[in-house]
This record gives C-alpha cells, sequence and structure tokens, in this order.
C-alpha cells in the first residue's frame, strides 16, 4: 500500500547500503577526530584515496561474507520467511558502518602511540558500547513503525527478529572495532 518499498529493488537498497555506510563512516569519524590538527594537501588526498580504494574493496568482500547466510538460505527456506529475515538483518546493520569508522579512528591512534594498548582497549571498548547503544536503542523504539513503512506492512514480521538481533550488533561492533 503506502509503504515506500515499492521504489525499494536490488540497486536501490544497493545504493542505500552504500549511502548508509558512508554517513555513519563520517559521523563516527568527525565525532572522535581532533579537527584542530587537521591538514589537508594532495599528497594526503592520494594517500587517503589509495587507501580508501582499498579498505572499500575490504569492505565490499567482508559484507558478502556476512550475507553469506541469505545466499545459502535460498533453498532452504519459504520466499516469505526469507524476506523477514532479510529486513531484520539488514536493518540491525545500520550499526556496522558506525563501529567500522570508529574502528579507523581507534587504529590510527594506536599507529600515533597516544595511549597505551590496554588504555585505550578499555576506552575504545566502552565507547563503542556507548555510541552504538543509544543508536541500537532508537532502532528498537522506532522498528515497529518504520520497518512496515519502508518495507511495506507485510515486513512487520521482521520487527521481533530485528529485536532479538540489536544486541548481537552492538557486540559485533565491538569486534569490528578491532578489525
Amino acid at each position: 500500500g503506502a509503504a515506500l518499498g515499492g521504489w525499494l529493488t536490488v540497486g536501490s537498497a544497493f545504493g542505500l547500503s552504500v549511502l548508509a555506510f558512508v554517513l555513519g563512516y563520517l559521523f563516527s569519524t568527525t565525532a572522535v577526530l581532533d579537527r584542530s590538527r587537521w591538514k589537508f594537501g594532495r599528497k594526503t588526498a592520494r594517500e587517503l584515496s589509495n587507501y580508501g580504494i582499498r579498505r572499500w574493496f575490504s569492505i565490499a568482500a567482508n559484507t558478502l561474507l556476512i550475507r553469506m547466510d541469505q545466499l545459502i538460505m535460498i533453498p532452504l527456506l519459504p520466499r516469505k520467511d526469507l524476506g523477514v529475515y532479510v529486513v531484520a538483518v539488514t536493518v540491525a546493520g545500520v550499526l556496522r558502518p558506525v563501529s567500522a569508522g570508529f574502528g579507523s579512528v581507534i587504529l590510527a591512534q594506536l599507529r600515533r602511540g597516544t595511549r597505551t594498548q590496554e588504555k585505550l582497549l578499555s576506552q575504545s571498548v566502552r565507547a563503542t558500547v556507548f555510541l552504538l547503544f543509544p543508536v541500537a536503542s532508537l532502532i528498537a523504539a522506532t522498528a515497529w513503525f518504520l520497518v512496515p513503512l519502508v518495507y511495506g506492512s507485510e515486513s512487520s514480521a521482521a520487527v521481533l527478529p530485528l529485536l532479538i538481533l540489536l544486541p548481537g550488533e552492538i557486540l559485533a561492533g565491538v569486534a569490528t572495532v578491532y578489525n
């Protein structure tokens, strides 16, 4: 009916996934970086572009591995059940770009040696949980309304699996910080 799901295709889902990753990454990195020491030039742009392209392919391969379960389930589950699972996993996966961006900041701090590894480990675990928990809580609080709005009324069955997956995504986010 009135759901936004009518325009949701494989291409638009891919585009939204890339956009979500970029926005989440930008938010999480700019939220924790010391902007007073930013310097930018052609050399820096070239280095960042080279790193960014390689990192993007790494993330794309990781995403394929993360979604491999859905490919395996295609012949095993009815389409409706698989669709419910895919919607739940996709919405819960919104947390991943945030933790990936945060992980890049942690890696940069480790390379600079600005803090001991033990101190950085405890601080980053706390910060990751404190960053992801409110986002996961917002998703949980709005899922009953937004999931059917975006994916259609038949996707409302995905809300309960989504709520079950969210705590695991927070823990996976902590692990993602160290990848």
